[in-house]
């Protein structure tokens, strides 16, 4: 699904709040004027699942990301690694969402 820039800014502002700069999930630094263009602080808004694996097109799988991200991210579901980080999409029944949260391995040392 494409959105609007006014529909990408209420993303925006749920998801980062006012500031004109945030970070996706991976720290990736963002601009909220650069949505939609490719660029060292351009993002977009995803499928959390893709939708090509049967991911819903609702409010409860988008999130905003960097386009390396997405790039790096890709179709893979529900593990994939992006900066040579894990991370797993989960899904939460009662509320109906996806989140992705960073696999760390239990045997690392803090």
């Amino acid at each position: 699904m494409s959105y609007t820039r006014e529909a990408a800014y209420k993303i925006w502002e749920i998801e980062i709040g006012n500031q004109s700069y945030g970070y996706d999930f991976s720290g990736k630094k963002i601009k909220k004027e650069e949505y939609g263009k490719p660029n060292e602080v351009g993002w977009i808004i995803a499928h959390i699942k893709p939708e090509k694996l049967g991911g819903p097109d609702n409010d409860g799988n988008i999130m905003i990301m960097h386009h390396r991200t997405l790039a790096e991210k890709g179709y893979n579901y529900p593990e994939f690694a992006v900066d040579h980080k894990r991370y797993r999409v989960c899904y939460e029944d009662k509320k109906d969402y996806y989140y992705i949260e960073e696999i760390v391995d239990e045997d690392e040392d803090d």
